[in-house]
């Protein structure tokens, strides 16, 4: 198994051993024998991780010695505290790149107190990055043969356009999933998309059983009955005797869900359950994030959430009773960038819920700091417990 971005975990010893002679340095890959010199390690470091970020993602290896670009022998590094090495690293990534690119590090022993240290750089959709150590700021980019290239002009244009229309392609087909379902009285609807980048890859086989069966451990939101079937482009949850239920999981990794959701009634008022919602989606990205582990996808990821039939609806559980009735049909939450499949999945839906208590009349999401964004586990834990 060679490394990258999506697999640095499950890299054993015997696949680095299987690199020497044969691997050789190349767009996606770079060996470092050493470590790098504290006097340059702010340059060097981070041309190297940005180079990775703006151009096609890649591996640093470093405890690898190279001849003429071949991985020729594992030296290994001495790390006695791996984590605190990370934090130093993550440190100095954050401080000279701008924006500042998601890394992961691991390690593996490949001899006595000796390890091969590996930084995984996924392709950045905040692309291009700009490293900022020497002044003026440079943005660097990988070539074929592992060389590291000053970006030009067209380069840097060219990936500014390319980060944005990701999104905006991401968008655009979510927007076009949602305008297929009609929306019922006495209900509202859902659309969920999450799409890893870029967006048009292919990256899934489903004549194999298990990403079959992975994909089937994505839980839908408020669905707990229904089934599955293959289509052209992927496999398709759904529910065709009850109310307006699609999740599809296509080739490319994209999960892009509807699901009609029957409006809560308080005092004559159609609601919707905002904390029950908040829920829902969590659960959603949790499970799909274990998806994407369990299939080798890693991020970057971009998140597109939307509601349709809101109009007239109060947002709100049993628990609130002011607010306004919201004016629009459709809202349209703005993209989320999702950096990072460890992290909790609450941590990105500060935004949309934010913006959705604001359509009902209220000033915020009482379930998020108004600061930081930080989900409030112990407000919501007073609703559903420790269930969450």
């Amino acid at each position: 198994m060679i490394p990258n971005p999506t697999n640095l975990d499950r890299i054993k010893d015997s696949d680095l051993q299987s690199m020497l002679n044969v691997a050789r340095e190349d767009r996606f890959i770079d060996f470092k024998e050493q470590s790098y010199a504290k006097e340059i390690i702010a340059k060097e470091l981070c041309k190297d991780v940005a180079a990775f970020a703006n151009t096609a993602g890649g591996c640093i290896l470093i405890g690898i010695k190279e001849v003429a670009g071949v991985a020729s022998e594992l030296t290994g590094i001495e790390l006695p505290d791996a984590d605190k090495a990370y934090r130093q690293l993550q440190q100095v990534i954050s401080s000279n790149i701008r924006p500042a690119p998601f890394v992961r590090f691991e390690k593996v022993k490949v001899g006595e107190d000796r390890f091969v240290l590996m930084i995984g750089i996924p392709a950045s959709r905040q692309r291009p990055h700009m490293v900022t150590a020497a002044w003026p700021g440079v943005f660097y980019k990988r070539t074929d043969g592992g060389t590291i290239e000053t970006m030009d002009t067209d380069d840097i244009r060219r990936a500014f356009l390319a980060s944005a229309s990701e999104e905006d392609e991401v968008s655009v087909r979510h927007h076009a999933m949602m305008n297929r379902f009609p929306v019922s009285a006495g209900s509202f609807l859902v659309g969920a998309t999450v799409s890893p980048l870029p967006s048009d890859q292919e990256r899934l086989d489903f004549r194999t059983q298990a990403v079959v069966n992975a994909a089937r451990q994505i839980d839908p939101v408020y669905y707990s009955s229904y089934n599955y079937r293959h289509t052209f482009d992927g496999l398709l949850a759904h529910q065709p005797t009850h109310g307006i239920f699609e999740q599809r999981v296509m080739r490319s990794g994209t999960l892009a869900g509807v699901y009609g959701v029957e409006s809560y009634l308080k005092n004559g008022a159609p609601r919707i359950p905002g904390t029950y919602l908040i829920k829902e989606v969590s659960v959603l990205l949790k499970t799909t994030f274990g998806f994407y582990t369990a299939v080798g996808i890693s991020a970057p990821l971009l998140f597109v959430l939307s509601l349709k039939g809101c109009a007239g609806h109060h947002v709100g559980d049993h628990e609130w009773s002011s607010g306004e009735a919201i004016e629009q049909n459709e809202l349209v939450f703005p993209p989320v960038a999702i950096d990072d499949l460890t992290v909790s999945p609450y941590s990105f839906l500060a935004d949309p819920m934010n913006r959705l208590w604001q359509a009902g009349g209220y000033s915020a999401c009482p379930f998020f700091d108004r600061q930081t964004d930080a989900f409030n586990s112990e407000a919501f834990k007073k609703i559903y417990g420790n269930d969450i």
